[in-house]
């Protein structure tokens, strides 16, 4: 296996999919972390399948086949980090040194999975909004992260350490909003009468996650969008319904505002740079 003497994402995204859909086996050179949120499906792994369900988490190492397959009635949701880790990293943590059908597969706590997606979400900002020093900030998420997956192999029953988790009131009022489908506008009344302290919530949320709850929601929705635009069989008509707009020149004045692109030219540049076979 060819090791890297850097520790940096490739790519980082949510992959929406629908019942009946496959991903064909596949192979990369990168480690890939996925995580099986909101339904159960298929998984091929080192040319075995399994069923397995949500709040499952998958290893796959670099070169290793993998793919995944949905019934009639399953539609989840991965939660992709495809990566690169320095040679010392990889050559510690054992999870990393290990693959096959019996290796790589953790059934998470409610607690690990909030502390999984809440670890995605700050190192997907860093990936994507470029601030400074972000590549630092990145690799130091990153081997946060596989740091504390190491931790819940040593120690399934383990929940994730209180030193890198936001209080749960903090992480529950990421988790309402991540499901908050309303306009951006009523997102503050919503969740003022969900949460009655949300005034001071809001400002641990801030520090925690280094944004306001409405530019998560914002963020939220773009990497839903731009996961939509992945699947070229949807129209950008069928792109803005799903994702709540009434009218597609709404959907696609605010993705313009927000990557200074369209939405069609955001496809044409994904289908012609996407280095991955579509899906975990």
């Amino acid at each position: 296996m060819k090791k890297s003497n850097a520790s940096r994402v490739i790519s980082i995204r949510t992959l929406n999919t629908q019942p009946l859909r496959e991903g064909e086996w596949h192979q990369h050179s990168f480690h890939e972390l996925c995580l099986l949120a909101e339904d159960s499906c298929t998984i091929r792994k080192s040319r075995s399948e399994m069923h397995l369900s949500e709040d499952t988490l998958l290893y796959f190492a670099p070169n290793e086949f993998h793919g995944y397959w949905n019934s009639a009635t399953e539609s989840p949701r991965f939660w992709v980090l495809q990566f690169t880790l320095q040679n010392c990293l990889a050559e510690r943590f054992t999870f990393l040194n290990k693959r096959g059908k019996a290796n790589g597969i953790w059934k998470l706590t409610p607690a690990q999975s909030l502390m999984f997606r809440a670890r995605f979400w700050q190192i997907f900002r860093e990936h994507e909004q470029r601030h400074e020093f972000h590549q630092e900030a990145e690799s130091d998420l990153l081997k946060l992260l596989v740091l504390e997956i190491e931790r819940w192999r040593i120690r399934p029953d383990e929940s994730a350490s209180a030193s890198l988790m936001p209080s749960p009131e903090v992480l529950g009022l990421w988790q309402a909003i991540s499901k908050f489908e309303g306009p951006l506008q009523c997102l503050a009344t919503t969740l003022s009468r969900e949460f009655p302290n949300y005034d001071s919530l809001r400002h641990s949320f801030k520090q925690a996650f280094g944004c306001s709850p409405r530019e998560q929601l914002q963020e939220t929705r773009l990497r839903q969008a731009k996961s939509l635009l992945q699947d070229s069989s949807l129209s950008i008509g069928e792109v803005a319904r799903q994702l709540g707009f009434e009218y597609q020149h709404d959907f696609s004045r605010s993705f313009l505002h927000q990557t200074g692109m369209s939405p069609t030219k955001w496809r044409e540049g994904y289908e012609e740079n996407d280095p991955v076979n579509g899906g975990p």
